[in-house]
């Protein structure tokens, strides 16, 4: 039996949709899809909603600025983030930068256990440099 999962994104400026697909205890990638939502979110999804039959999916998570606005189940940012890096790259470290309209974030995957996160939520414009000891610098 194949079972069929949408994540969605919905930030400052747009959706961000994904779905997966799992059969025999592996998840698959069947689509991506980005939108702009023009400052009406809810409008959009449920468009999206429609054209991407979501009373068919055995589940549907939600995630981002305006998610708190929609009737499904919120994932927070970071674990979203996370759970999606270790999907991609299960045996890596690795650092996940999301910029965004209204702010942006930094994910270290140092282990299977051990992460760092960061975010700054009124982002307009800033340069950070992170040198080798660690110490960083934004301006």
């Amino acid at each position: 039996m194949i079972k069929k999962y949408l994540g969605i994104d919905v930030g400052a400026e747009g959706i961000k949709l994904v779905e997966l697909q799992e059969k025999d205890g592996n998840l698959t990638i069947v689509k991506k899809e980005h939108y702009e939502h023009g400052k009406n979110p809810q409008r959009l999804l449920c468009e999206l909603y429609k054209k991407n039959d979501a009373e068919n999916f055995d589940a549907i998570s939600i995630t981002g600025r305006f998610s708190k606005q929609f009737n499904a189940a919120r994932i927070p940012v970071q674990q979203a983030q996370s759970r999606g890096f270790k999907y991609l790259y299960p045996e890596q470290a690795g650092t996940l930068v999301s910029i965004g309209s209204h702010g942006f974030s930094v994910l270290e995957v140092r282990s299977k256990d051990r992460e760092v996160f960061r975010e700054n939520r009124n982002f307009h414009s800033a340069a950070c440099y992170t040198y080798k000891d660690n110490r960083q610098w934004c301006g």
